[in-house]
């Protein structure tokens, strides 16, 4: 599952940037037609990363037997609609019918311009995104949510086409990864910490299984906030034109 979300995303990437060029209905359909599947995806992933931090071996013995057993429950849920609706959604047909667009686009000098400035505009717009966001970030919940987004966005499309701002090699997009990945578990502990909340108030009945859930959640709170000073501790720069290049001569 967790390489079907990835491959999504580069899909809608590559999607977005067909938009870009092609400007038509079938490259915007195409990209909804992604993200709604990422969107429902999301249930299943959040409730699988779960159940791995509950899996540990210390878990069951602090009384999160009911929390384990809800969240496998809610997984066989989950996947049994998603193997549903993904059934029901083909995009086959409109990817060819965009890689056909693109096939017969115009050769001419001008339009390959046109083309340039076009891919080199969506990438600038996702950088500004990520500058806007990040301010926001370090306070943590929806606004560093947006802010992992925003990065995880603009990583994928500066891999697809060269970034036009002029960084050291590798370094820089190597530390960006490695911001992503703390973000990517910040974001995993505070939807954990949701999860315990909800489930503590409507389903924990012993007195034991609350005080297990709400010490858990206060251990999952306090690993996020060491994760977002530990990412936001060091700068991290745009992405190098290195990696791009080589994805885009694949």
């Amino acid at each position: 599952m967790h390489d079907l979300r990835k491959e999504a995303r580069r899909l809608q990437v590559r999607l977005e940037l067909s938009n870009a060029v092609l400007d038509d209905t079938a490259s915007r359909k195409a990209t909804r037609m992604v993200v709604a599947q990422l969107r429902l995806l999301g249930p299943l992933r959040d409730t699988q990363v779960q159940l791995r931090r509950l899996c540990a071996p210390v878990a069951p013995a602090h009384g999160l037997h009911s929390l384990l057993h809800y969240l496998k429950r809610r997984r066989r849920h989950f996947a049994r609609k998603a193997r549903k609706q993904l059934k029901k959604r083909g995009l086959d047909g409109r990817v060819l019918a965009i890689q056909a667009n693109l096939t017969v686009w115009p050769r001419s000098v001008g339009a390959e311009r046109q083309s340039q400035l076009a891919l080199r505009r969506a990438v600038s717009s996702s950088w500004r995104m990520v500058i806007a966001t990040r301010a926001k970030a370090k306070a943590g919940g929806k606004g560093l949510h947006r802010a992992r987004i925003a990065l995880k966005h603009y990583s994928l499309i500066s891999d697809v086409l060269p970034s036009p701002r002029i960084v050291p090699a590798a370094k820089g997009r190597k530390a960006m990864m490695q911001r992503l990945a703390m973000l990517g578990d910040v974001h995993d502990l505070d939807v954990l910490q949701v999860r315990i909340s909800k489930f503590s108030r409507k389903r924990a009945v012993t007195l034991e299984s609350r005080i297990a859930l709400r010490d858990f959640r206060e251990r999952s709170r306090a690993d996020a906030q060491t994760l977002i000073a530990r990412a936001y501790g060091t700068r991290t720069a745009a992405p190098s034109n290195r990696p791009a290049r080589r994805s885009a001569r694949a």
